[in-house]
């Protein structure tokens, strides 16, 4: 029984743990980028925070 939870369970923990880092990986690129182009915005931004 246990092994068969754990065979329903980690499959999907395991997907979307890869899916998390690789959009997450992508999406931080994509923030540094932005970064880049918009180094005065972001700090205006930190700054209202």
């Amino acid at each position: 029984m246990l092994e068969f939870i754990l065979i329903m369970i980690l499959p999907p923990i395991i997907v979307v743990a890869s899916l998390t880092v690789v959009f997450g990986w992508g999406w931080m690129g994509k923030e540094r980028v932005e970064s880049d182009e918009h180094q005065g915005e972001r700090g205006d931004k930190q700054k209202m925070r």
